[in-house]
Formats: C-alpha cells, structure tokens, sequence
C-alpha cells in the first residue's frame, strides 16, 4: 500500500490590490523636512520683503523732498541709499536659498506623485525645475506643474485618473499672479533704477516702482506659505489613506 504523497503547504499572497499598494509606495519619500526648509525661506523673505517696503518708503519720501525744493539731508539719503544696497543684497541671497529650497521640494513631491499610483500626467518630472528657467514658458508652465502634482496628490481621489476631473484650488492662482506681477515690477524697477542716473525725478519713479514691487513680492510669499503648507499636507495624507488601505485585509 503506497504511502500517501505529502501535500506542499498553501502559499499564501496578498491581495493584489494590496501588493500593488505596497509597489507604488514603496518609492514615496516624506516631503516633510524639504517642506519645513521651505516654509523658513518663505518666512525670511516676507520679513525682508516688508522691511524693503519700509526703506524704499524712506528714499522716496526723501526723494519728494529733493525734488519739491523743500530741502533734504543729504547724510541721510546717503545713509537710506547705503541700506537700500544692503537690503538689495539679503534679498538676492534670501531668494537664492529659498529658490532652491522649492525647486528641491517641488521636484520631490513631483517625483511622489507617481509612486501614489497616479497616471496620464501631462508634464514629465523635469518641467518642475525647467519650467522655471525658461524665458516665457516660465510664465505659465510652473503654474501647470504645480497644478498637476496638486490635483495628484488630492486624498479624496485615489484612483489613478480620476484627479483629472479636478480643479486647482484658488489659492494656487492667487499665489501664482502675485508671483508674475512681483517679478514684472521688480525688473522695471530694476531697469528703471539703473537708467535714471542721478535724475532726481526719475530715480523718484523707480523707487515708487520698487515700493510696489516690495509690495507684491510680501503678498506673493505670504500666499506662498499657505500653499506650500497646504499641498504637501494634501500629499502626506494621500499617502497615508494609501497605506490604510493597503493594509485593509
């Protein structure tokens, strides 16, 4: 009487739809600490941005007062046009890092986006750092891209391609015409500061352009610190309902 044959043990699998879960994720990468290094530069360059109003504010009254006749202290414009200099420089450095910083956290979350399972993007990984530097293109493409990876990274959606029935929040418009309008005041006042000379009137303009390019660039990095917040928060718990329904028997 043969011996019956020993039955191999039943291997047991995930569900598919866990294991794919597991995949996707496998490659997620916590925007958290390029997230708080963003914020920071965020932060610094409102304060210098505010504190440009402040001086450029100084300078133009005493340009006014050049100008009318009334008479002004010369020591003292001297004085304003030295820390004008100076807030010229904190900012280019300040803007510098935090540009950076952002280009970083945008390419991250960018990145994130495909390993959250979403599908048909538009616009590949590179465009979010190219379309910054491009002459042009940079008006609109930057604002595609961020678009994109936030209607992606959406936690009410987790099929991988109904985000694109999803509209941009309004906040990100708002944020992305400060930006524009900042940077065209800011080269105009740029352009205009170094062609007036020793023009009292037209150095009167291009400080007055300045103030308001203080201005928007104080709006436009104040809205950018509820941006930044919001959209990585979106991504985090994206990635988080992801896992717990991975993890659904």
């Amino acid at each position: 009487m043969q011996s019956p044959e020993p039955v191999a043990p039943e291997k047991t699998s995930l569900p598919q739809s866990s294991s794919a879960a597991a995949n996707l994720l496998h490659s997620f990468v916590s925007p958290r600490a390029l997230t708080l290094c963003v914020l920071a530069g965020v932060v610094l360059s409102a304060l210098v941005a505010w504190l440009g109003v402040g001086v450029h504010l100084a300078h133009l009254r005493q340009l006014r007062f050049l100008i009318s006749g009334a008479g002004t202290d010369t020591h003292q414009l001297s004085q304003i046009e030295v820390a004008l200099r100076i807030a010229r420089g904190v900012q280019a450095g300040v803007f510098a890092l935090t540009a950076l910083a952002f280009l970083a956290w945008l390419y991250r979350l960018r990145a994130n986006v495909r390993a959250l399972g979403v599908r048909k993007l538009e616009f590949a990984r590179h465009w979010s750092v190219l379309g910054f530097l491009v002459p042009g293109l940079n008006v609109v493409r930057p604002y595609q891209v961020m678009a994109e990876v936030w209607r992606a990274s959406d936690p009410s959606v987790l099929d991988p391609f109904e985000w694109k029935a999803l509209d941009p929040p309004r906040i990100l418009t708002l944020w992305w015409a400060s930006v524009v309008i900042a940077a065209a005041l800011e080269l105009t006042a740029f352009g205009l500061g170094h062609t007036a000379g020793v023009h009292a009137f037209k150095s009167l303009v291009a400080s007055a352009v300045a103030v308001a390019a203080d201005l928007a660039t104080g709006v436009s990095t104040s809205l950018a610190y509820f941006v930044v917040t919001r959209l990585a928060a979106s991504q985090i718990a994206k990635h988080e309902r992801l896992l717990g329904d991975g993890e659904d028997p």
